[in-house]
């Protein structure tokens, strides 16, 4: 044929050109060689071009006849006549069907509705060429023959993903590799997924991933210092990756806080890293890593992107993203902002979000790029519960609804009487007898008013004001002293052993499920709890080409990351330190007065004093990478059998500094009962004088509809003066004066750590890339230093109180007197990816992780040790049909040692050490007449009851000679001494822990299938087997050890047992009932869980997302602009509980592992219909319906049983969830 041709093609960013008149060999022919050796053209007819035939157009539709997968570009030039250049190329394009070059790349919405000036519904090829010339974001791409330019190691271009396929990652080896070259378990999710199920946080994104899970699949809740519901404090972090824990967060590869949930507003992508990986997080949980990939300010496109959204729930949100270059190819600058208010099923709650995001890249050299980031995160919320409130009001109602006369008299000692709400006679009630399991005790459905704390001041609280303050326990004095025998009652529900009842120590009180009580579908039962986030977050990056030859590729990063993150929690319900989520009944008669009680018969929450806390972090990274590539593949000598080498070297340095202070409600006045210690600090006053809230929460149970009104309401300041009623012991008139209640910071203490990292990360391509291994090497320097805690003890030695205000001087809390403790760790990585085939990959990867944690102690105050982890992973992939469908096959096992959560931990520590010694401080305020101690401590803990034996044996003793003497007979036989005790109280109870271990095995499955430049699919399945391999090793020899010691305690002054005796005026019972209630119970859950799937995990998961794009079926003008998709998604019966053992006293101290309790496997539908359009001919519009759970009305989940087989909680599921979202690009 006559004439001239040039033809330009395009690999990656490297560009080609084949021109007939310089190299005859490079025409046509040298094309099609080109292509079918990885060079890719697109080719699209216009009108002057005939149309080729179907059969030559690989199955796609006429219309578009091919368009590549990496940006393409064909010029012909040519002096033939039309026919002549026809034939050429139908020859040119049936070469290329022959080839079965890799398909075209599937534009997502945005691209699309960015793109698509013609509005035909797709990308033709003039359209494709600018949004692929956009994607390489202004690389200039040379001739052949000349230098390559490569994209920068440091960065993944998420411009490359195909609908729901990602091609590379940042999280194998810390540079931009394949994801095929990559043998750990990583998944990209793209951001067309992103947009196609409407995720906006990481709950929403570990709903459709293989062995992630979120809020929408589980609960998370522990028993540790109480019933903690975290979800609604953290649902960010209420997440766990193969059954183990949450995943650890990383913001392009920088250690990221947990506190900033992700908000997709400002992400390209979202990195799943499963399994310890030590090549990126060396230091950290053995879950799983995410990181995430933020969007970047684009040197050459601008753009004007606003979006709204609003669902069924009352939520709504609104988003602008505008990129500018400022000097084309030389500086641009980005600004993302968001406003969001969550909507909730339960009311009143709130979570209102605002963040804003600037960021900027600079590229004043060729081979220098500069690039920064600042984020402003500000977050208000009051969340609903995810779980049900416990019932005492069914056992009241069901044992004749016994109510309480505390003052009705009779026998010896008595504090109260009792009568069935039916009945008229009452039955007196003995301080001797109310533990006894009689006719003379507390009958069935009734106990003292120990859950609201009847030795502190309650504030009884409707619909957000305080109605009375007032003490629930009369005095022995004519002043306020909650020591009185005349007390309230309450309703009771299930008893763990405590007031002489069966021991039920598996057991937990179960929850309401009655919807005519509570409804759970409108009333927040949280809504006391509120809090406020915020942070600001600072990253600057600097990369510099110090190479860039085919051969050798030499780079640099240095990289500066900073979080300073403030959270204030006033965590008044469901939360540790809180009150329980119980609903309980008035059932006190009458006041102490002798006046009706005007609450009567009214349920409502109560509990200890709320914890009102305040936490800062400041996190600092500094790093440097530097990336060399050596590629050996183009040498003519045997060199070329080395392949290609990748290696990447970095240091770290690490900095956090963590604070938190701890403050309670309390009286602040100098009343005239204010005497002693309490004068000299307000942070230190007894814990009588701290505030007790009591929310109540509808009219009586005995009148017509539910159990609970409305939700409970706090003041958003409880501070303040008002009148406070109290009963002394010389008249039941009660006497009211006002005081003054404040938040008082009693405790607090900062930690600052530094970790040292050096690694090294190396990775082969071998024999044309079909061996590829990769190994990596790291090694962790760590140290910690404890700040000077704040000690509220005014007469202490070591003080922080401030003589002038009586309150805690913060300004210690950036002294740190010790010594810095020191750790280091070494952590590897090796893995290979084998290609026996195009299409089949191998792969085995094998790394660890160790988490440096802060220095803790076990019971025995022995040094625990660092978490760590190992893992495995291996399996197959799979590439076929030319690249449009990706599968993997992952089989792995984690193995996460020494982990610290669990349910015996501090808390459980500080319970434990209250039968030995006060933590709080040592002994005090000796009374010779009466051979007692004033100082508030637990009157049966040894140290007080010893000293006190050997002082009535030895009149005249010196108390500290005594003290020792009692340490010595009654403490040194569990292993506690003099320095034991001093050291655990200048502790201040807190550093302790236990430890566990989890095993998790399983299978992951992924694919991505594209089968039309129309349709993207993405489907994950998985299998999981999480088992608590060991819990609470050291509670558990503890007790093991030492309960018979305990139990044959006896008394030498009276020769009773101390174990079961009551002692003097104690709030908590005997040494028995303190043990039952608060450690025997969770100890043994613990015990019969070990060996034993972890809660709530599911064996087997699937999920199945696609998106189809009617343009690729229809050319109807108004159709072709829909797309229609969705998720079904299923999951695996669950073990929620076991069955119970029965022991011959009828007892159930044990479960029996073969005869667990699930849940039923569960299903659910997501469905998606998103519309194109132009407003005004103009503003490129997409219009998406998402509808979350399309099957579900709302319903209540059981997710932990007692060992009766009956559920005792229950997760809130609620019903489908419309969200409709708008995006304007202008």
């Amino acid at each position: 044929m006559g004439g001239v041709t040039q033809i330009t093609l395009r690999q990656g960013v490297t560009t080609a050109t084949f021109d007939s008149r310089t190299n005859p060999n490079m025409g046509w022919a040298g094309a099609r060689r080109a292509v079918i050796k990885g060079w890719s053209p697109a080719f699209a007819p216009t009108p002057s071009t005939p149309r080729l035939p179907a059969a030559l157009c690989c199955g796609c539709r006429p219309r578009l006849i091919f368009v590549p997968t990496t940006p393409v570009m064909i010029t012909l030039t040519t002096q033939s006549n039309r026919i002549g250049r026809a034939l050429l190329l139908s020859s040119f394009v049936a070469s290329l069907a022959v080839a079965q070059v890799a398909p075209a790349p599937t534009p997502d919405a945005a691209a699309l509705a960015k793109y698509d000036k013609n509005q035909d519904g797709r990308l033709d090829a003039a359209e494709v060429a600018v949004w692929q010339a956009d994607q390489a974001k202004g690389a200039s791409a040379p001739l052949v023959g000349e230098k390559v330019v490569e994209l920068s190691p440091f960065e993944v271009n998420a411009g490359n993903d195909r609908g729901y396929l990602a091609t590379n990652s940042m999280s194998g080896t810390r540079l931009n590799s394949k994801l095929e070259d990559l043998a750990a378990s990583i998944t990209v999710v793209t951001k067309q997924q992103l947009l196609d199920t409407a995720a906006v946080d990481i709950n929403d994104v570990f709903a459709y991933e293989a062995n992630t899970e979120g809020m929408r699949q589980y609960t998370e809740f522990s028993l540790e210092g109480g019933y903690n519901e975290s979800t609604t404090l953290n649902p960010q972090s209420s997440n766990r990756i193969r059954g183990l824990g949450v995943a650890n967060m990383a913001v392009g590869n920088f250690t990221a806080s947990s506190t900033i949930p992700i908000d997709t507003y400002n992400i390209d992508a979202v990195e799943i890293s499963r399994g310890p990986n030590a090549n990126i997080f060396g230091l950290g949980g053995g879950s799983g890593t995410v990181n995430l990939i933020t969007a970047q300010a684009n040197l050459t496109r601008e753009t004007t992107q606003l979006t709204l959204r609003g669902d069924s729930y009352g939520g709504w949100r609104s988003s602008f993203d505008l990129n500018r270059p400022l000097i084309k190819s030389k500086l641009a600058l980005r600004v993302a902002g968001v406003h969001e208010e969550k909507g909730f099923v339960r009311q009143p709650s709130q979570d209102d979000v605002n963040r804003l995001t600037a960021a900027f890249t600079a590229r004043p050299f060729k081979n220098t790029t500069i690039r920064g980031t600042f984020e402003s995160y500000r977050d208000a919320f009051s969340r609903p519960n995810t779980t049900m409130p416990r019932d005492t009001y069914s056992e009241w109602r069901n044992n004749g609804m016994p109510v309480w006369n505390p003052l009705f008299g009779g026998g010896a000692a008595p504090i109260g009487g009792w009568r069935y709400l039916n009945g008229t006679t009452y039955t007196a009630v003995s301080a001797a007898n109310e533990a006894k399991d009689d006719a003379t005790g507390y009958p069935k459905g009734l106990r003292p008013n120990l859950n609201t704390f009847y030795a502190r001041p309650t504030a009884y609280i409707e619909n957000g004001v305080i109605t009375l303050y007032e003490e629930n326990r009369t005095s022995t004095t004519n002043a306020p002293g909650f020591n009185g025998a005349t007390r309230y009652a309450e309703s009771d529900g299930i008893r763990s052993g405590a007031f002489g009842q069966p021991a039920r120590i598996l057991y937990q009180p179960v929850a309401i499920t009655n919807p005519a009580e509570y409804d759970y579908t409108s009333i927040n039962f949280l809504s006391p709890n509120y809090g406020k986030d915020g942070s600001n977050t600072y990253r600057v990056e600097l990369e510099q080409f110090i190479l860039n030859s085919p051969r050798n590729q030499l780079a640099v990063q240095l990289g500066f990351y900073r979080e300073k993150v403030d959270r204030f929690d006033h965590a008044f319900v469901s939360r540790a330190g809180g009150v329980a989520p119980t609903v309980s009944i008035d059932v006190n008669e009458f006041k102490f007065s002798g006046a009706p009680n005007p609450y009567f018969l009214r349920p409502y929450i109560a509990g200890s004093e709320p914890t009102i806390s305040y936490r800062n972090e400041l996190n600092d990274n500094e790093r440097a990478t530097l990336a060399y590539q050596l590629d050996l593949t183009g040498e003519k000598s045997l060199l070329r059998w080395l392949g290609k080498q990748r290696f990447a070297g970095y240091g770290e340095f690490r900095r956090t500094i963590t604070g938190s202070l701890t403050a309670r409600e309390r009286i602040v006045s100098d009343n005239a009962w204010i005497t002693g210690a309490d004068l000299l600090s307000l942070a230190n006053r007894g814990t009588t004088l701290n505030m007790s809230p009591r929310y109540y929460l509808g009219g009586k149970v005995t009148d017509p509809g539910p159990v609970i009104d409305y939700a409970p309401k706090s003041p958003r300041s409880i501070s303040g003066t008002r009148p406070f009623t109290w009963y002394g012991n010389s008249s039941p008139t009660p006497i009211v004066e006002n005081v003054t209640t404040d938040s008082v910071i009693s405790s607090g203490q900062k930690i600052k750590n530094e970790i040292r990292t050096e690694g090294l990360v190396w990775q082969g391509f071998f024999w044309n890339d079909r061996v590829v291994p990769t190994a990596g090497w790291r090694l962790d320097r760590t140290r910690q230093i404890n700040g000077r805690a704040l000690n509220s003890s005014a007469t202490s030695a070591t003080t922080t109180i401030d003589p002038a205000t009586r309150l805690n001087d913060l300004s210690v809390l950036d002294t740190y007197p010790g010594n810095w403790v020191e750790n280091r760790g070494r952590t590897k990585t090796k893995g290979i990816v084998v290609k026996p085939f195009r299409w089949l990959n191998l792969h085995y990867n094998q790394s660890d992780s160790f988490q440096p944690a802060n220095a803790a102690y076990n019971i025995y105050l022995e040094s625990l040790p660092n978490p760590q982890s190992k893992g495995k992973d291996y399996g197959f992939s799979l590439s076929l049909f030319d690249g449009k469908l990706v599968a993997k096959v992952n089989r792995y096992q984690t193995v996460q040692e020494n982990s610290r959560s669990g349910p015996t931990g501090g808390t459980f520590a500080q319970r434990t050490f209250r039968f030995f010694f006060d933590v709080g401080g040592p002994l005090a305020n000796y009374n010779a007449a009466t051979n007692s101690f004033g100082n508030g401590n637990d009157p049966w803990d040894l140290e007080q009851s010893g000293t006190q034996w050997i002082l009535a044996k030895n009149p005249g003793m010196d108390v500290e000679t005594a003290r020792q003497a009692a340490i010595k007979q009654y403490l040194a036989p569990v292993g506690f001494d003099s320095t034991t005790i001093d050291r655990v109280r200048q502790l201040g109870g807190s550093g302790f822990a236990e430890i566990n271990t989890v095993t998790s095995t399983g299978l992951e499955f992924e694919l991505v299938y594209n089968p039309t430049n129309y349709w993207t699919m993405k489907v994950t399945a998985a299998q999981q087997k999480a088992i608590d391999s060991q819990l609470s090793q050291f509670m558990n020899q503890f007790f093991a050890t030492n309960l018979a010691y305990l139990q044959g305690i006896t008394d030498p002054i009276t020769g009773g047992n101390w174990w079961t005796t009551t002692i003097g005026t104690s709030t908590t019972g005997a040494p028995y009932t303190w043990y039952l209630a608060n450690i025997s119970s969770t100890l043994s859950q613990s015990s019969a869980n070990a060996g034993k799937p972890r809660q709530q995990t599911r064996e087997w998961s699937f999920s199945g997302t696609t998106n189809f794009r009617l343009s690729g079926i229809t050319e109807n003008k108004w159709l072709k602009q829909l797309a229609v998709g969705g998720t079904v998604s299923w999951m695996d019966k669950a073990a929620v509980g076991y069955y119970g053992i029965t022991d011959p006293d009828g007892v159930i101290r044990a479960y029996d592992r073969t005869r667990p309790i699930y849940d039923k496997a569960r299903y659910t539908v997501d469905l998606l219909a998103s519309y194109n359009l132009r407003l005004f001919n103009k503003v490129r519009t997409r219009l998406q319906l998402n509808v979350r759970n399309v099957l579900e009305d709302g319903r209540l989940q059981p997710i932990a049983y007692n060992p009766d087989g009956e559920a005792w909680n229950y997760r809130i599921v609620d019903p489908r969830q419309f969200i409709f979202t708008a995006t304007f690009d202008l």
